[in-house]
């Protein structure tokens, strides 16, 4: 079976941000794309920071990082 997601990453991106106190919610993307002009329309819908696939440990351990400040302010 397949199945057709019901939105893209930059749609939920946006409808997130328009969530009550989910405007600096940290949204990464994690994509496959590596052209520069998409991660372009990623950041402007919304998202914080893309990681191209495959990405290591420690470039996902350094994303993480950068937005625990958010994370931490909310516990």
């Amino acid at each position: 079976m397949l199945f057709r997601s019901l939105m893209d990453g930059m749609e939920a991106t946006e409808k997130i941000r328009q969530l009550p106190d989910m405007d600096a919610l940290p949204i990464v993307a994690l994509t496959a794309d590596a052209f520069e002009e998409r991660h372009e329309l990623f950041l402007q819908s919304g998202m914080d920071e893309v990681l191209t696939k495959p990405c290591s440990k420690d470039q996902l351990a350094s994303c993480i990082s950068r937005h625990l400040k958010w994370i931490n302010a909310r516990v």
